[in-house]
């Protein structure tokens, strides 16, 4: 198997997913050779990412005819071409790996096959989830293309495999891991409920996690609706806790706290950027957690509150099927929203469903640590 090999990521090379990949991928293997190809976006990356990368090359082309939406695209995919053919004379990789795949990529196959022996396609969520019907035959055309697409084997696998009807041949098992899970397999026994809610000025207070970001999409209005409900059947010492520090969106967040405010409810906002620390405390903070949001992609946030031991509420919309045994599953379910504020009321009494050891070991191994000593055996393996 070759140690050395080199790798090109495209797509979305701005994203955390991708910046933690990196990071923890050298760290992994500080031989392997990397270089991102992308589009210029306004955002300072960390210099612990562009230092475990050789060449990082950024398209900044002209934007006259941005305000023109079929001009618009034409003139993206045409710079976008343009671009990635003057990248790519005399280049050569092991592998192309598509982070975020986007309708743009499907443009430059040609060349990306020209100069990768192989390619390696790598959704991510809303990539999937959100695409317009118009866009779904352009992007199959990467999926069609690609020798390997990657995914944990969960839910979100099925579904992308069915959308862009990807042969199971292709897939390879790696995704793409949580800091947040490496930290908290290391320091969840170092600190306890009651010392994270002192830290965080909730001590003496039942704290309820309302999602984990500032997305409409978590549907926060409605659990706020909920709770107000059934406030008189909850402890009088009730706190919401409210994880909004991304994606920005003032207007959004000041109804949100209008809505608290006129219910009568306490709450807390988290707004500003959490380093992994204060995330962790946040989350140990947090007696339940409610997690409604509209789709997802079997994300981590809530498997990272149940690995805190976190009594959790999950919409029956969002299967988790491998944290599931024999049945069981580890978060109390809600089968609509209109039924949201009992089920709160049934979690709180009831307490924390069961977790069996199984699934403890199995969130735990999906922290980026052991997902990079993944990608790293699967990247050494298809290299010449």
């Amino acid at each position: 198997m070759k140690v050395n090999y080199s790798i090109l990521l495209l797509g979305n090379i701005y994203g955390e997913h991708t910046i933690r990949f990196v990071r923890n991928l050298k760290n992994e293997n500080p031989k392997v050779q990397i270089d991102c190809f992308g589009i210029k976006e306004d955002k300072k990356l960390p210099e612990e990412y562009l230092s475990c990368i050789r060449d990082f090359y950024i398209v900044d082309f002209s934007k006259r005819f941005w305000a023109i939406p079929g001009l618009r695209n034409f003139e993206l995919i045409y710079n976008w071409r343009e671009h990635f053919h003057q990248f790519a004379k005399g280049r050569h990789y092991d592998i192309a790996q598509i982070h975020y795949p986007e309708y743009t990529i499907s443009y430059i196959l040609g060349d990306l096959r020209s100069i990768a022996d192989n390619i390696v396609v790598t959704p991510w969520g809303s990539d999937v989830y959100r695409i317009s019907k118009r866009k779904i035959n352009i992007v199959r055309q990467l999926y069609d293309k690609a020798d390997y697409v990657t995914g944990a084997g969960d839910r979100f696998t099925k579904d992308f495999m069915q959308i862009f009807r990807v042969p199971q041949e292709k897939f390879a098992h790696a995704d793409l891991g949580s800091e947040t899970i490496d930290y908290i397999s290391e320091n969840k026994a170092l600190l306890t409920t009651e010392r994270a809610k002192q830290l965080l000025g909730v001590d003496g207070y039942y704290t309820i996690g309302c999602g984990y970001n500032a997305s409409a999409g978590q549907q926060h209005l409605k659990i706020i609706e909920s709770i107000d409900k059934v406030k008189g059947k909850l402890p009088k010492n009730l706190m919401l806790l409210f994880p909004v520090t991304y994606p920005q969106n003032p207007s959004y967040l000041e109804s949100l706290k209008k809505a608290v405010e006129e219910r009568g409810l306490k709450a807390k906002w988290f707004e500003n950027y959490l380093d992994i620390k204060s995330l962790f405390e946040l989350q140990m903070a947090t007696d339940m957690f409610i997690h409604v949001q509209t789709t997802d992609a079997n994300s981590t946030s809530l498997k990272e509150y149940i690995l805190c031991g976190k009594n959790c509420i999950n919409g029956g919309w969002l299967e988790y099927d491998d944290i599931e045994q024999e049945g069981m599953k580890p978060y109390h379910v809600v089968d609509d929203l209109e039924s949201l504020g009992d089920v709160i009321v049934g979690a709180y009494h009831h307490g924390n469903p069961k977790v069996t050891d199984f699934v403890y070991q199995h969130i735990e191994s999906l922290g980026c640590k052991p997902a990079a000593k993944c990608w790293n055996n699967l990247f050494m393996s298809i290299s010449k």
